[in-house]
């Protein structure tokens, strides 16, 4: 009885850690996505695992600034995803994908970088995650 009660707490401790991360991520998520200096940022929160964002490149920054910005924050430039895009959406030529994980790699996320291609400095970005609970486990 008191092994039951005390893999009852754990399972529960668990759970209730596991609530509090995905509430952490929902509130802040996205804001290492902008850099400092940009305008007109835009965050819209759909769902829990679906964010866009989009703002005004600053003046002194250009779409490499962006990559080396995004890099120097944790995430991964994945060129093998970029010329894949590329290839199925002809309407956005400037687009970008990066990659990271986050929660000791149980939330892989990506996020899709791209140009406006009628205002150059607009960026819109869609950041897309995948909670699992254990990395063999699929998505939820």
């Amino acid at each position: 009885m008191r092994r039951i009660r005390l893999i009852l707490a754990g399972g529960c401790v668990i759970g209730l850690l596991w609530i509090v991360g995905l509430l952490f991520a929902r509130i802040g998520a996205g804001y290492d996505l902008v850099p400092p200096g940009a305008s007109d940022v835009r965050i819209d929160r759909q769902r829990l695992v679906l964010l866009r964002i989009s703002y005004h490149l600053p003046p002194d920054m250009t779409l490499s600034g962006m990559e080396g910005y995004l890099v120097d924050h944790g995430w991964m430039h994945d060129m093998r995803e970029d010329a894949m895009l590329r290839q199925d959406r002809t309407e956005l030529p400037d687009v970008m994908a990066f990659m990271r994980h986050s929660w000791f790699g149980l939330v892989p996320e990506v996020a899709l970088v791209g140009i406006a291609p009628d205002d150059r400095r607009l960026v819109r970005v869609r950041l897309v995650r995948c909670f699992r609970i254990a990395p063999w486990t699929d998505c939820l």
